[in-house]
């Protein structure tokens, strides 16, 4: 029996069966490559079934307008003979569709030539998401697609044409219509394509796609309270601001794009960001539009249930979930704020104050939409990174404080007084809208979309949500709303107060302190000029703060009478608030003090601010303020501030090399203008040391004033001689016109309060029908100037002449001096009078 095996023994046996697996081989082979043919031929079948499909409806619209031409050919040439048109020359016909045809096709491959091209030289090396802008570059693609079908539509005329229809006579009007669109529209999109070399050119688009997906995500839009949906439209806009940074990361490593480019780039994002802060607020608080992120809870401040299970089990506790509702600012505020790192690094002022203009619209935005506290946040960040980029200006330039660098601390301490108008602003309107108040007295409490289009601040819609499940409950129970309206008001309003007294906070104490930080660290390293652009802003924001608080009040006003069985509503305690400020302002004036006494040491250059100037006028009226008062330790402090400063100002003034002598003459004056301020000023603090019978006030000025002339017997001549020279300059000269307005205005304010203060009483005069009015006041001085009700007697500088300097005079200077400026004999005079008066009282 012949088997398997004992074929085996054979030669031929192994030759065949190789032969056979061969033949076997190759008949699978083939079978196989059969149908991997087959298999790529279905598959090239089916993605040119793809790529019709998805050019269908761009071949359906040029088909229509030819037949439609081709239909109502034979009407249009009985209407073109009507209105006497000339026959159509058919045989130049397809010569005209051929050309035109031609020109297009032309158009389309120059324009993916230059596309190509700039592909290649600017995004071979970026991220595909990058390209994939380029691709869906919208006004390239709608050309494209215009031109493709006015293509195809010249070919199916062509080939109607050549078929044997007959041509419309129209249709050359409207291809040339076409054919004239299509050329212009090309130098257009020639032009723009030059644009595309800079990518961040394309952010426009990608901009307007975050904002429909943040408008997707809104109460009220289609499938807004979807959570998969919310879902999908985050994850968008993530892949959106990848984008974005992206974009930003190749402006920033291109010099030639980090520039005014940059700028441009950032300043779209600030619109959004803008528009963002206004239309988030109606996401709801829970929404997966917002970012999770984990938070930690307090061990000492969670229940003691899960604290112990946690401790038995040997765990901690679990993180919680929560939506970072600002994950969006904070993706695109870094892009920003790098730029502002960038170009201040390279020393581009102009651009730098461009960006801080851009920062200053948002924080107004913020502010208004009542987000102080991340206001507050992002100029925090700006200034760090200006105070960093400002110091390592100041190291390679040997610590010189430019006008540029003085103009960024400038908008940098803008940033708080901006925010602070942009709120009070909003509060203002809120006081004025009678029917912000009156919300939900007729409330749809089912549409949950109501509840945030009402414009109440993102804690107080959390609290509406919380409520609207508990009324929509208790509606769908009851068949009605029973929870009464003032419960409902008192819930929304104390949420309101909480976050209004939470900006006033911040306003007050949190700005003041960002403030009072910003002027010492400038101050302690010597950096004057900086340190008083700082201080200068400080004091126009308490100033502006303290002309606003009647709006605030108002508004307070308004809301706690919806206050309503809770004793745990906040407290709006404005006079705290109004005293720390007059305590900060002290210090203000103590500081400015200090810097103008400075900066008057250095050479001011022609375009820098006058600080000096400033600061010393800001003393003196603190100084006159202080004596108003009778604060004797604000005076003690400013006081001697303001005298060494008058001097070394006047000093500082005085003309040099001048030799014109008129032109010497007046700014002799002007030097002598804060000197003549501060005899004033001192005058006025012996009045109201005699109107207060406060010796303390007079006792401060005694001081100095001796220490400058010397005591008597030792007196310095040189300094006496210099305020008798001034006194007398300005006796017989004319006054600078502002200088007098403003020393006129001390006047004016020392009678009114005088005449209104000091008690008087009429008498019989020397004549039965003659009344005589008595100023009750021990002080014959304060009585003098309480007579003059029209401030033109008397001033300060008559007061210092007869106390201070007049026994120092010889008698030939005091003849020099204006004789109203000796009150000796009508303080005599006033003695004797009062005392006639005790008599005859007595």
């Amino acid at each position: 029996m012949i088997n398997k095996q004992s074929l085996s023994q054979y030669k031929v046996y192994w030759k065949a069966k190789s032969i056979i697996k061969y033949f076997i081989f190759n008949i699978k082979l083939f079978k196989y490559s059969v149908a991997n043919y087959l298999r790529s031929k279905l598959e090239l079948f089916n993605s040119l079934s793809r790529l019709f499909q998805s050019v269908l409806s761009y071949f359906l619209p040029p088909m229509l307008v030819a037949f439609t031409l081709q239909y109502f050919q034979p009407a249009a040439q009985e209407l073109h003979s009507k209105i006497g048109g000339h026959l159509l020359n058919v045989s130049e016909y397809g010569t005209f569709l051929a050309t035109i045809t031609s020109i297009c096709g032309i158009f389309i491959g120059l324009y993916y030539a230059a596309i190509t091209s700039i592909s290649g030289a600017i995004y071979a090396r970026v991220p595909q998401n990058i390209r994939n802008l380029l691709l869906r570059e919208k006004m390239g693609n709608a050309y494209m697609r215009f031109l493709a079908m006015f293509t195809f539509l010249g070919i199916i005329l062509l080939a109607l044409y050549i078929m044997g229809g007959k041509p419309n006579p129209f249709t050359p009007s409207i291809i040339a219509i076409f054919s004239g669109l299509a050329v212009y529209s090309f130098i257009y999109i020639g032009m723009k394509a030059f644009t595309l070399f800079d990518p961040t050119s394309l952010a426009t688009d990608v901009v307007l796609q975050l904002k429909k997906s943040l408008i997707n995500a809104v109460a009220g839009a289609t499938y807004w309270d979807s959570p998969e949906f919310q879902n999908h439209e985050r994850i968008k806009a993530e892949n959106y601001i990848d984008t974005l940074e992206v974009l930003a990361d190749i402006a920033e490593k291109e010099r030639h794009l980090s520039g005014q480019v940059l700028v441009e780039f950032c300043e779209k994002l600030i619109w959004f960001l803008q528009w963002n802060e206004l239309e988030k607020s109606k996401i709801p608080s829970d929404s997966h539009w917002f970012e999770s992120k984990l938070k930690h809870p307090n061990w000492y401040q969670t229940s003691d249930s899960e604290t112990s299970m946690m401790n038995l089990a040997g765990a901690s506790l679990s993180a919680k979930v929560i939506k970072d509702h600002d994950w969006i600012e904070n993706r695109l505020l870094d892009i920003i704020l790098n730029s502002l790192k960038l170009n201040l690094k390279e020393n581009r002022f102009v651009l730098v104050q461009k960006l801080y203009d851009l920062l200053n619209k948002y924080v107004a935005t913020c502010a208004y939409n009542g987000r102080i506290s991340y206001a507050l946040e992002l100029i925090n960040k700006t200034s760090a990174i200006s105070e960093e980029q400002v110091i390592g200006t100041l190291a390679h330039t040997k610590n010189k404080q430019s006008l540029e660098l003085i103009a960024v601390c400038d908008a940098v301490a803008m940033l708080p007084i901006t925010a602070l108008l942009s709120f009070s602003r909003s509060i203002e309107t809120k006081n004025s809208d009678s029917n912000h108040f009156e919300l939900f007295n007729k409330f749809n409490w089912k549409l949950s979309k109501d509840i945030y289009h009402l414009g109440f601040s993102p804690k107080t819609v959390e609290n509406l949500e919380w409520l609207q499940k508990r009324i929509k409950f208790e509606i769908e129970v009851e068949k009605k709303l029973i929870t009464p309206d003032w419960y409902i008001n008192n819930i929304v309003f104390k949420s309101e107060a909480e976050s209004f007294c939470r900006c006033v906070t911040v306003l007050f104490e949190d700005i003041t302190k960002l403030y009072a930080g910003w002027s010492a660290k400038l101050s302690s390293t010597d950096r004057y000029w900086l340190a008083a652009s700082c201080v200068t802003r400080e004091k126009e924001f308490i100033f502006k703060l303290n002309k606003h608080l009647s709006i605030f009040e108002t508004y307070w006003n308004s809301i706690i009478k919806y206050k309503k069985h809770d004793e745990y509503w906040p407290e709006f305690k404005l006079d705290t608030l109004i005293l720390s400020q007059e305590k900060r302002i002290e210090k203000i004036d103590i500081m400015s003090g200090d810097i103008a006494s400075s900066l008057i040491s250095e050479e001011k250059p022609d375009d820098y601010p006058d600080f000096a100037g400033q600061f010393l006028h800001s003393l003196s009226e603190a100084v006159f303020k202080a004596s108003l008062d009778n604060n004797n330790e604000k005076l003690l402090t400013l006081f001697h501030l303001c005298f060494t400063t008058t001097f070394a100002q006047a000093q500082k003034l005085m003309p040099l090399d001048v030799k014109e002598e008129w032109v010497r003459e007046n700014l002799t004056k002007v030097a002598f203008t804060p000197i003549i301020d501060l005899i004033d000023l001192s005058g006025y603090c012996i009045l109201m040391s005699e109107y207060y019978g406060n010796t303390e006030i007079r006792r401060i000025v005694d001081v100095y004033w001796n220490g400058y002339f010397g005591k008597v017997g030792s007196l310095k001549s040189a300094q006496v001689e210099i305020i008798f020279a001034t006194i007398a300059t300005f006796d017989q000269a004319y006054e600078i016109p502002h200088r007098n307005q403003y020393r006129s205005r001390w006047e004016r304010i020392i009678n009114n309060k005088l005449n209104q203060n000091v008690e008087c009483k009429s008498v019989i005069g020397n004549h039965r029908f003659n009344e005589d009015i008595i100023r009750l006041h021990d002080s014959p001085l304060v009585r003098i100037f309480s007579e003059d009700k029209i401030a033109l007697r008397h001033n300060g500088i008559d007061v210092f002449y007869t106390y201070i300097l007049k026994p120092m005079l010889s008698e030939a200077q005091c003849n020099l001096i204006n004789r109203r400026r000796n009150l000796a004999d009508e303080l005599q005079r006033e003695i004797e009078f009062y005392a006639k008066y005790n008599e005859g009282k007595e």
